[in-house]
């Protein structure tokens, strides 16, 4: 587990006590409680383990996802929403539990920020999930070979199994940098976390450059801040 997957564990009860403090200011005397793991009658391989099940909601019970956040994923998500792999996890849980909403609470540590964002359940979505699921599972447990991605795939630098999938390829590259066969599991982790981070940066210095130019537009002649 990596540093930062420790710090949002061990923030969880803190997070949890912030929104029902939250929700008890606008009258919702809610209670949460860290659920067992849940396994859907069928398929059997649709198995979720919530943070945690809230309860006192007129409408029933609902879902509880915790998630922390560094600065600029905290600035990203209060400009575009959540990522959208959250609300797909978020109505995972939903199928698992019979639940029919849910909310994610995202905590800024550093800047003590706090941010809830509601997902009501999409029962067509999460048909498409099933669908999507037991196609992945047929073919698991068929055995079939499913295609490769081209070795050039960011994701085939840091994947654990890229010398057994990608093997024959990777061992004809020349030794001229074009591959860095990573043997760590740590660095390979750093490496990931790094490509997201660089991923973030762009988007940073893009709003960065927008919002300078806005800023020099509005100060016509003196634009010094």
């Amino acid at each position: 587990i990596s540093p930062a997957m420790q710090r949002g564990i061990a923030l969880e009860d803190i997070v949890v006590t912030w929104y029902l403090d939250t929700r008890a200011a606008e009258g919702k005397h809610y209670t949460a409680r860290r659920p067992p793991k849940r396994r859907r009658a069928e398929p059997q391989w649709w198995l979720g383990e919530a943070d945690r099940i809230i309860y006192g909601d007129e409408r029933g019970n609902g879902v509880l996802e915790i998630k922390t956040a560094g600065q600029w994923e905290f600035a990203r998500i209060e400009r575009d929403g959540v990522r959208p792999g959250y609300i797909l996890q978020v109505q995972h849980y939903l199928a698992a539990y019979g639940c029919q909403w849910g909310e994610i609470v995202t905590l800024w540590p550093d800047g003590w920020q706090f941010r809830i964002d509601r997902v009501e359940r999409d029962d067509a979505l999460i048909q498409q999930m099933l669908q999507d699921g037991q196609a992945f599972m047929d073919q698991v447990a068929s055995r079939e070979e499913p295609p490769r991605k081209p070795w050039e795939y960011v994701g085939c630098k840091t994947c654990s199994y890229r010398v057994t999938c990608q093997g024959g390829v990777i061992e004809a590259l020349p030794e001229d940098g074009t591959w860095v066969n990573i043997e760590s599991t740590e660095l390979s982790g750093l490496l990931e976390r790094r490509d997201e981070l660089k991923a973030v940066e762009k988007e940073v210095i893009n709003e960065l450059t927008q919002l300078q130019d806005e800023i020099i537009k509005r100060l016509g002649e003196n634009p010094r801040v």
